[in-house]
């Protein structure tokens, strides 16, 4: 992917390979949006500063120990919230977004700041 591509043409290519992949994506907004109607105002919050770009839902396929039936072990699912942090090239991770990381990473989650599909692809291992 080329280094002169802005976080938002990234994004959308990321977005794309997930879905070639089928995982799960949406799109997460952060920050408020200001409004008018009929000379009202309004604003809408959107999630808390520095949510990541995306949050992924992939699918990982495990054996474990169980109960055995003959030779088999039981095979289960395991879905990990993993939230992704896009940037171009010379994009910054901010303070709020440092802090978001550290948040979801204290509960389980994953959190990758990506740059390209392969970082997408590295961090969905």
């Amino acid at each position: 992917m080329s280094d002169k591509l802005g976080e938002g043409a990234v994004q959308g290519a990321i977005l794309q390979y997930l879905a070639a992949r089928r995982i799960f994506a949406v799109r997460m907004n952060s920050g408020m949006q200001l409004g008018r109607y009929k000379g009202k105002k309004w604003a809408i919050h959107m999630n808390l500063p520095g949510t990541a770009d995306i949050l992924a839902f992939p699918h990982y396929t495990c054996r474990m120990e169980g109960e055995r039936l003959g030779e088999d072990w039981a095979t289960v699912t395991r879905i990990i919230p993993t939230w992704l942090e896009v940037k171009s090239a010379t994009g910054k991770q901010s303070e709020y977004q440092r802090s978001f990381q550290e948040q979801v990473e204290r509960e389980g989650h994953r959190y990758a700041i990506c740059r390209s599909i392969e970082d997408v692809a590295e961090a969905l291992k």
